[in-house]
């Protein structure tokens, strides 16, 4: 038994040395961002504040935001990284265009997928989600019926009314 216990203590301290690293070793060190914050606002889909702990490129903070929603397109700084807090406004385009007529309003019960996402407000969840549901249930007598489409509430609503019909 005694034996037994000298190999025991034998082999531990050989596995020891084994595994524990010498002083000489080079430890691979990963840089340590702090977090920052980018606040995103104007003519985006999902305007917020997000907090990051690396380096984030335009392109991917947009991608965050849903993308652009009826934006300027002058301003677009794809290339720009940012690794510090800011806070980016993106302009809403001057639209001097005559304001939105009932011939211009895309129908709900008979609009195809492409036609739904290119509606403001209107993304490819919510416009697969209301071909779902009309599948389902059929047309929409209103408007305001799209309160039954998941991912589709009141604020939506509003932001979509100006733009579809249901006749």
């Amino acid at each position: 038994m005694k034996h037994l216990w000298k190999v025991i203590l034998a082999m531990t301290f050989v596995m020891s040395l084994w595994f524990i690293p010498s002083q000489g070793d080079t430890l691979i060190k990963v840089p340590n961002y702090a977090s920052f914050q980018i606040t995103i606002k104007g003519a985006v889909v999902y305007p917020k504040t997000m907090t990051f702990f690396e380096p984030v490129t335009f392109e991917d903070i947009l991608k965050y935001a849903g993308g652009f929603l009826n934006a300027d397109e002058s301003y677009i700084p794809q290339n720009y990284i940012y690794n510090q807090s800011q806070i980016i406004d993106i302009p809403f385009k001057i639209d001097n265009d005559e304001p939105i007529t009932n011939t211009s309003k895309i129908n709900i019960n008979t609009a195809s997928f492409s036609e739904l996402i290119s509606i403001p407000y209107m993304t490819e969840t919510r416009a697969a989600e209301l071909i779902i549901y009309r599948r389902e249930h059929g047309f929409f007598d209103s408007i305001d019926a799209l309160i039954n489409v998941k991912y589709i509430g009141s604020a939506t609503i509003e932001n979509l009314r100006p733009y579809i019909t249901t006749s």
